[in-house]
């Protein structure tokens, strides 16, 4: 039986090395997430699994969350000939954070074949009926496709522990297509 990938040295490696990029102390980076600095350096040493706070750590450190994930987060490709559509992972909570929804995720959505090739790996699709916003007018069975790169106008952001799509230069997540269902 293969041996399954650690999860805890690489991704402890890759925000070790993002932190580094920006010129930041792990006491700079303890203080931007609100955290000690034993937190994370347990986190850059792999002895404590960093996952629930990947987005916070993605943003303070102005990385996409798949810098530190591309290696563990899969996207399967179920393309075929008669299909023009490819899965991508579907959430419809994001109570426990886009990374730790992606990979808990069990649901895939149809999303465009052009779409997939040009942002292959970063994309999911979320359930729009637990997102505020003042700008596109959502309905609750609306569908929006996002990107974990920082491409497009409108970002996926979290504000006091409510999630927004809005006109902004940073955010976790871009929004990309969104689809109206008028049948759920």
């Amino acid at each position: 039986m293969a041996q399954k990938k650690s999860l805890l040295p690489s991704v402890g490696k890759k925000i070790r090395q993002a932190r580094l990029e920006q010129s930041l102390t792990q006491e700079d980076l303890a203080k931007v997430l609100a955290i000690s600095i034993k937190t994370i350096y347990r986190y850059e040493n792999g002895l404590t699994s960093p996952i629930n706070r990947i987005d916070d750590i993605a943003r303070a450190l102005s990385k996409p969350i798949e810098f530190f994930l591309d290696d563990f987060v899969e996207f399967p490709s179920l393309k075929t000939n008669r299909n023009p559509f490819y899965p991508i992972p579907f959430l419809t909570t994001l109570s426990k954070g886009i990374v730790r929804g992606i990979s808990d995720s069990n649901k895939t959505h149809a999303c465009p074949d052009w779409l997939f090739h040009k942002y292959k790996g970063t994309l999911f699709a979320l359930k729009l009926k637990m997102i505020k916003n003042k700008t596109l007018q959502l309905d609750k069975s609306n569908i929006g496709i996002f990107t974990t790169l920082q491409d497009g106008s409108y970002k996926l952001v979290k504000e006091r522990r409510t999630w927004k799509i809005k006109k902004s230069n940073t955010g976790t997540a871009s929004l990309l297509r969104l689809e109206r269902n008028f049948v759920e």
